[in-house]
């Protein structure tokens, strides 16, 4: 029979550690319904397309994108099987928006594709429920929810500077996510390890508008919202 580690852990009323996240996140794009039937003349904001007579979307799709987050964990026990833990911390990711246009110069059709890389460091702090089944020898699997807050500090929605002025969409750095997940704590000789999988829905629509400021580009687009998938680490 395997020796039981830290058998007095659960018991405690709070303990803290740290995690390490590898994530994927990707933005979820809805376009409108007639955003490839209009034909627009070039204009000279429209620096990041090359000089045309005129041009109109044919695709307009998001890229997922690698990326990772460090977070400090506050564990609190409510019940037996029952957690709620915060876990401040801070992602640093990128998401992809890829423009797939037709053009028309001199008389003569052809394609261009704009790819509008949208670099993020976020803020973070999930308020989170934790329930957990019962203990088997030095493993025991959970479920866990909630809410988590989001800020991100490079948003281009208020920065005025020439790399963000290239970019096509503005987001805006706000966000709350709903997330979810599952996981093992594993109880080491020393500390209690976590590994999790967890998925976080973000709520808000990120467009940044302009109302008659838009480009076209903006108004083709009906709602993005944010999605993240999550291999969590936790060290405890």
């Amino acid at each position: 029979m395997l020796p039981i580690n830290l058998a007095d852990y659960d018991e405690a009323t709070y303990h803290f550690g740290f995690t390490l996240t590898a994530n994927m996140m990707y933005l979820t794009l809805r376009p409108e319904d007639d955003y490839r039937d209009s034909w627009h003349p070039y204009q000279e904001e429209l620096y990041w397309m090359p000089i045309v007579d005129s041009l109109k979307y044919s695709n307009i799709q998001t890229v997922p994108t690698p990326g990772f987050s460090v977070g400090i964990v506050a564990n609190l026990r409510l019940t037996d099987y029952l957690d709620l833990r915060v876990v401040p911390g801070m992602t640093f990711s990128w998401r992809e928006v890829r423009h797939d246009f037709i053009t028309v110069k001199n008389g003569a059709e052809g394609t261009h594709i704009v790819k509008d890389d949208v670099e993020s460091v976020f803020i973070d702090l999930p308020f989170m429920l934790k329930y957990k089944a019962m203990r088997i020898n030095n493993f025991r699997p959970y479920v866990i929810t909630g809410l988590e807050y989001k800020y991100d500090l490079l948003s281009n929605s208020k920065k005025r500077n020439e790399m963000n002025a290239k970019q096509i969409v503005k987001l805006s750095p706000n966000d709350i996510y709903f997330t979810i997940g599952a996981g093992f704590d594993f109880y080491m000789f020393w500390f209690k390890l976590g590994v999790e999988l967890r998925m976080a829905f973000g709520t808000f629509d990120l467009l940044k508008r302009q109302g008659i400021d838009d480009n076209f580009a903006t108004a083709s687009i009906n709602a993005l919202r944010s999605k993240q998938f999550n291999i969590i680490f936790t060290f405890e």
